[in-house]
């Protein structure tokens, strides 16, 4: 554990500390700027944004009742606790 700390320290004191580090962060900082900004990127992100939105709108109804059976709830409130009575305890 100790020698990773050790490690770790010299590579952010090399990447912060010396003018060839910093050379190398920006060269890395334009690298990944240039790979985001990519056209085929970022059709990926929106293509996995749009499916993410669906699949969460599509199971978010399972999921909620799956939430209200396992904490005992049903539709009409039966089960749930008004904010005046304290939960009974056995």
């Amino acid at each position: 554990m100790k020698a990773r700390t050790i490690v770790l320290v010299a590579g952010l004191g090399y990447l912060f500390g010396t003018k060839s580090g910093r050379e190398r962060l920006d060269q890395a900082k334009g690298w990944a700027t240039r790979t985001w900004n990519d056209p085929n990127v970022q059709a990926k992100v929106n293509e996995f944004g749009a499916t993410a939105a669906r699949v969460a709108k599509d199971q978010g109804g399972a999921i909620a009742g799956k939430v209200k059976s396992a904490t005992g709830s049903s539709e009409n409130g039966a089960g749930a606790h008004t904010a005046t009575e304290p939960p009974r305890v056995p």
